[in-house]
């Protein structure tokens, strides 16, 4: 319950290194992550140059660390923009409260940053089964600039309560869920 709050203006994009694993021929995971990732670049890079007030922390996937052109990639991508590539030692799931909104691709991320009360994004672009039409986690997919921006915008000014409340996720973050269940033991 102590934890420090995310500083607001400030984005943090989890990658899945779909760009390092097409270059080295692995399998496609399907979700359309690839195309998502690739959205959620393209949205991010627009958003920052519209928005320079706005610092962007790129989440490697540890994948991509292997690859020795991955710093090289990113800047290119985000050059003239607010944007620092989280160094090897600042984990991606213990490193939550650095950002105030995260975005990624499908990923495990999703869940753990949702169970513990952060606001997160979903890129989806390329539509496919995840989320299932009537979860609401569809109330935290972006799938075009327009929805984007304005869901960001929106996003940093909310608490994450509000933020948890208007996307009716209200019992995702695991804090909420203990809760009820200690009110139901002492009734």
């Amino acid at each position: 319950t102590n934890a420090p709050l995310p500083p607001k203006n400030t984005i943090g994009f989890y990658s899945h290194g779909e760009w390092v694993r097409r270059k080295a021929d692995h399998a496609n995971f399907g979700f359309g992550i690839q195309e998502n990732e690739l959205f959620l670049l393209e949205s991010l890079k627009s958003f920052l140059n519209k928005h320079p007030h706005f610092e962007l922390i790129v989440f490697p996937h540890p994948k991509e660390r292997s690859d020795p052109e991955f710093q090289q990639f990113y800047s290119t991508f985000f050059e003239g923009t607010n944007t620092i590539i989280a160094p090897v030692e600042m984990k991606s799931s213990e490193n939550f409260f650095k950002v105030n909104v995260g975005l990624m691709a499908y990923s495990t991320l999703i869940f753990e940053r949702l169970a513990l009360g952060y606001k997160t994004f979903i890129g989806a672009n390329f539509q496919t089964s995840f989320p299932l039409e009537e979860s609401p986690l569809k109330n935290l997919c972006l799938s075009d600039y327009e929805s984007f921006e304005a869901a960001l915008l929106l996003a940093n000014e909310e608490t994450e309560k509000e933020f948890f409340q208007r996307c009716r996720l209200e019992k995702y973050p695991l804090k909420e869920f203990l809760a009820e269940k200690v009110v139901e033991i002492q009734k």
